[in-house]
């Protein structure tokens, strides 16, 4: 499958609707110093927000 590197975007999303997350980095929590959540966990946390 194609992946447009300039833009970090992977194709496979739009074309079949997958997304592989598989890769994960230590950049979230090297800025934050928060380890990552996943977006399960930050949509419970923020769920009243769109109640």
């Amino acid at each position: 499958m194609t992946t447009l590197p300039a833009s970090g975007y992977d194709v496979r999303f739009l074309v079949d609707g997958t997304l592989d997350e598989s890769v994960v980095l230590p950049t979230v929590e090297q800025i934050t110093g928060r380890a990552p959540r996943t977006f399960a966990r930050w949509a419970r946390d923020h769920a009243d927000a769109f109640r």
